[in-house]
């Protein structure tokens, strides 16, 4: 197995800059995992290898879901507008006094890192439901689903709607309590 597929989430790297690193490599990895399954398919080579590869494929997008919240709870700490006291921000040093230092924009950070604006907002929105992902994540280790960005937004979706209607619910119920009094 790959040395990648052997990393846990407490594993993955700190620093926005390797973890972005981490993530797009993960990604192309899990896509050449799908080409080599679909290869081992056609040419009907041995079940063992197959199994190998799915269990391969499945520990690396419970990886990438792992990687993709901690990418967006990072991303999420990064400052929206530097235009304040001349682009820069200030920051506490291990002497605790304060120091002022250069600061990127969000957007140009998320460009130095090599990813797009709308997979920094997907890892955030992961980031916002970790009990979500926690969930797909153990879901699939059980075997019940697969560990895909689809299956947690379809989930976050489904709770969103869920919460949306229980809103709807009591505010009715409250309109109706206000007509009668």
């Amino acid at each position: 197995m790959n040395e990648l597929a052997v990393y846990q989430p407490k594993d993955l790297p700190a620093k926005p800059e390797d973890l972005a690193k981490f993530i797009l490599f993960a990604f192309e990895k899990a896509k050449s995992l799908k080409a080599e399954i679909r290869a081992i398919q056609k040419l009907d080579l041995a079940k063992d290898v197959y199994d190998q590869k799915l269990m391969e494929q499945k520990a690396f997008q419970e990886l990438i879901l792992a990687a993709s919240q901690k990418m967006g709870e990072l991303s999420m700490g990064l400052p929206k507008d530097t235009s304040f006291r001349g682009n820069q921000h200030t920051m506490a040093t291990s002497r605790q006094r304060e120091v002022t230092a250069p600061c990127k924009p969000k957007p140009r950070v998320i460009q130095d890192l090599g990813l797009s604006t709308s997979q920094v907002h997907r890892f955030e929105q992961m980031a916002a439901h970790p009990d979500i992902v926690e969930g797909v994540i153990a879901d699939s280790k059980a075997g019940l689903t697969q560990a895909t960005q689809e299956e947690v937004f379809r989930r976050i979706k489904e709770q969103t709607n869920v919460l949306d209607l229980a809103k709807a619910r009591r505010d009715r119920y409250e309109r109706d309590i206000a007509q009668i009094d």
